[in-house]
């Protein structure tokens, strides 16, 4: 028949209770539920009124699941969405939590490549190329990756952080053998990222054979 026989606020967690159906459990849900469902003892709760709470509970869920994501850092569309995947959430769930916090702006990849790009320049010199990864990786959209990247790095500033990187590492290898410290060079340029001409050129720029050396 369906019935519900009892309503009870759940020891461990008062903000919740436990409903029985015909004197079985038959769901766990907040408190909160139980006004907005109109849930109380005698009445049916039926198929169609079951599936709405507990869809309205994994909506709540989701959403305190998202909060608490984007209160250890930001993050992009995607890498939020891939994590809300991995707790099982329902695919509708997770589209509903995505258009309600890009809404409150929670959410914004746009912002966010512009912010992370400048976080990563401060920390370290970097290539376009890797800046691009590093964006990629985080879960923006390739093309926004190479449009924040272009906008926030020109090719003659990609050149000098390449120098000058160069210039450090070289300065701490004074000394040492000349192809050392040039393979040691290339290889830290290319892990950053830089492209071959940047590379080329930056070797150049501190090539052992100069009297600084």
């Amino acid at each position: 028949m369906d019935r519900i026989t009892a309503i009870e606020q759940q020891k461990k967690n008062p903000g919740r209770v436990s409903v029985y159906v015909d004197g079985e459990f038959r769901l766990g849900c907040s408190a909160r539920r139980v006004e907005q469902f109109g849930l109380a003892v005698g009445n049916t709760l039926d198929g169609q009124t079951l599936a709405a709470v507990e869809a309205a509970e994994e909506l709540h869920d989701a959403k305190a699941a998202a909060l608490r994501l984007l209160g250890h850092r930001a993050r992009t569309v995607k890498d939020l969405q891939m994590r809300l995947q991995k707790k099982q959430y329902a695919e509708h769930t997770i589209t509903r939590v995505i258009e309600w916090l890009t809404g409150l702006g929670y959410l914004d990849d746009d912002r966010y490549a512009a912010d992370r790009l400048e976080a990563l320049l401060r920390s370290k010199k970097m290539g376009r190329h890797g800046l691009k990864s590093r964006l990629i990786s985080d879960g923006c959209d390739p093309r926004l990756a190479e449009q924040a990247v272009e906008g926030m790095l020109s090719s003659a500033d990609e050149a000098r952080l390449a120098v000058e990187l160069a210039q450090e590492r070289a300065e701490r290898m004074r000394g040492k053998d000349r192809q050392a410290i040039r393979r040691s060079v290339a290889g830290l340029l290319q892990r950053r990222g830089f492209d071959g001409e940047h590379i080329y050129a930056a070797l150049e720029a501190i090539d052992p054979a100069d009297d600084a050396w």
